[in-house]
């Protein structure tokens, strides 16, 4: 049950959302009003649920899977404390009497003083991005999947998560209340969709140039192509949410798409159980192939901007060229792939990983590896990632970067042959 204190919070939020409703819901202090209402219940839920769980469900802890909201107050000295402020030692009654951006004109106390001076996306960017008339955030409790994102991310509108239980799934990451807001709040320096960059000339640095690219992707898909879906969601949600624009020209700016590749490999790999189940079954064929259709588009894209050119056009184009050629290759990887993989342990180069494991990998000597991949070491297996608890198989990935060396292209081949 919630003691006074939680009860009177609580009855403060409501006079609040009523206040605002009667307002017309201004829009700065009602994103105030989501801040809030997420940090009251980050207390309220670490008081009741969270504080007992970290005891019964230790592993999650022990394994980085829980993300907790760091409070520091400042203290009288004007500095921060080394210790966070814990949530049973938090007092609700000063928490309401903070101004709240302008949510409680009367308020007496700030906020950042009393509970946002630490490393937190409220403390840096909050109240900067609020001030950005060219961005719009968006407080929501709508449960948005990759498909949702990937709709409206050509656009610089950035939800703000709102849950009403004590944690929930976000990038494979159990997120409390308020540290799912601040997470997506983050997003909006990641995106920086609203902010001129050297990029902002090429096909992702535009919201139309951004749109046009997720309609041939994503709705333009051939009925042929359909089993493509999932894989090609997962490549628009990263190229549009995850990354920032100039990264998602850096993994398509190549005349291939072996970037592009392994950053899915990344995803359907060491990420696999965060991802919804549509999405864990993409198999490396499917991924493979996505990888070159989207990356063919992109091209054809980036050769279009005055987007002259039909998109039945485009389509037609990446099914004579792009899918054919993308196909005879996984056919020739699937016939040999357990002699690539070997003569790929012949050359190897290992190097210890920071979790314990092994990563094996195999020199390459063209531009494209030496920029992407430390030194050109190309790594094609990993004997554990701790991340997925297990071993991840990169053996597409080495084998396109080697079609792409021809150096190392000619060796295998000869080895193989």
């Amino acid at each position: 049950a919630l003691t006074d204190d939680e009860h009177r919070a609580f009855v403060a939020v409501l006079d609040h959302i009523q206040e605002m409703e009667r307002l017309g819901a201004p829009y700065k202090r009602t994103v105030w009003l989501a801040v809030l209402f997420a940090t009251l219940h980050e207390i309220v839920s670490g008081r009741h649920v969270i504080d007992g769980l970290r005891e019964d469900a230790r592993k999650l802890w022990e394994k980085e899977r829980v993300e907790e909201f760091a409070f520091y107050p400042r203290n009288a000295a004007g500095q921060i404390p080394c210790r966070r402020l814990a949530c049973q030692q938090i007092d609700l009654d000063r928490v309401l009497a903070c101004r709240w951006g302008g949510l409680n004109p009367q308020g007496e106390l700030d906020e950042y003083e009393e509970l946002f001076d630490g490393g937190s996306c409220i403390h840096h960017h909050l109240k900067e991005r609020l001030d950005t008339p060219a961005l719009f955030l968006c407080p929501s409790f709508e449960p948005l999947d990759l498909p949702d994102f990937c709709r409206f991310g050509h656009l610089p509108v950035y939800p703000l998560g709102l849950i009403t239980c004590p944690a929930v799934n976000a990038d494979g990451v159990m997120h409390t209340p308020l540290t799912f807001l601040d997470h997506d709040l983050e997003h909006t320096g990641t995106l920086r969709g609203w902010d001129p960059d050297p990029y902002s000339e090429t096909l992702f640095g535009s919201p139309p140039g951004r749109e046009r690219f997720r309609f041939l992707v994503l709705d333009s898909l051939p009925a042929a192509l359909g089993h493509l879906k999932p894989a090609l969601t997962l490549i628009a949600f990263y190229l549009l949410h995850e990354v920032s624009p100039g990264q998602a020209w850096t993994q398509m700016k190549e005349d291939h798409s072996g970037r592009l590749l392994h950053s899915l490999g990344k995803v359907r790999r060491v990420h696999r159980w965060d991802l919804p189940v549509a999405y864990q079954r993409t198999t490396d064929e499917e991924a493979w192939l996505a990888c070159h259709w989207a990356h063919g588009l992109y091209r054809q894209l980036a050769e279009d901007p005055g987007a002259c050119r039909p998109a039945a056009d485009l389509i037609a184009q990446c099914l004579a060229q792009t899918l054919p050629q993308a196909q005879e290759q996984w056919r020739f990887f699937e016939a040999h792939r357990a002699a690539i993989g070997d003569w790929f342990r012949s050359r190897e180069e290992t190097q210890e990983a920071r979790d314990g494991g092994l990563h094996h990998q195999i020199q390459c000597k063209s531009e494209w590896c030496y920029w992407h991949f430390s030194g050109g070491l190309v790594p094609f297996w990993e004997d554990y990632n701790k991340r997925c608890e297990g071993p991840v198989d990169y053996t597409d990935v080495a084998y396109l970067a080697v079609l792409h060396d021809p150096e190392t292209r000619e060796l295998m081949m000869q080895a193989l042959t």
